[in-house]
């Protein structure tokens, strides 16, 4: 009986399977040269800088300050607002920073900042960020999609203004990290 031999027949279309340590050599790769450039340095101070801008909500932007300091003596509303301020500004550095090891260390700087500032605003944020994730993937209105989240996180779904605050505030941490990322002489190599 004749066998075949089928050794030298490619399958085009085939994903190349990348070896796992190919794969880390590239990112320490990025990582060295973004050290090397400065970006890191800087994606540190950007965290730091907007940690400080946002830590207190009411502060963020005058359009939507007098809105926030409403909602100051309710501390559950209050606690919220301080989520999605936090939120908005990890979410948005990582979409506007095109590095991801960039805007991971900006991030990382931003809580390691935060935390210094409010060692407890961390104790309940997962549940709002995970909820908050949910409707950024759904695309479309953002800034609609998290106010409404934002006023259910609240305990008041159908409350226009908690809404309408949670669509601002969006908005205006979206404007503030994007002028703080264009600020910011990120090297592009």
């Amino acid at each position: 009986m004749h066998t075949f031999d089928d050794n030298d027949i490619k399958i085009f279309g085939a994903p190349k399977i990348e070896n796992e340590a190919d794969v880390l050599m590239r990112i320490v790769e990025i990582m060295k040269k973004q050290r090397a450039n400065g970006n890191m340095d800087r994606a540190k101070e950007l965290g730091e800088r907007i940690a400080r801008q946002i830590y207190s909500p009411e502060n963020i932007n005058s359009s939507v300050a007098e809105s926030i300091a409403q909602y100051k003596s309710d501390e559950a509303i209050y606690e919220q607002i301080k989520m999605l301020v936090t939120f908005a500004a990890e979410a948005q550095i990582h979409l506007l920073l095109e590095k991801y090891s960039v805007s991971t260390m900006a991030v990382n700087s931003l809580y390691d900042e935060l935390i210094k500032l409010d060692d407890d605003l961390y104790d309940n944020i997962t549940n709002a960020f995970t909820f908050y994730y949910l409707e950024l993937r759904k695309g479309g209105d953002v800034a609609e999609l998290l106010g409404k989240r934002f006023a259910k996180l609240c305990g008041d779904k159908e409350n226009d203004a908690l809404v309408s605050l949670g669509g601002e505030i969006f908005i205006s941490i979206s404007e503030i990290i994007k002028e703080e990322i264009e600020s910011t002489d990120f090297v592009n190599d």
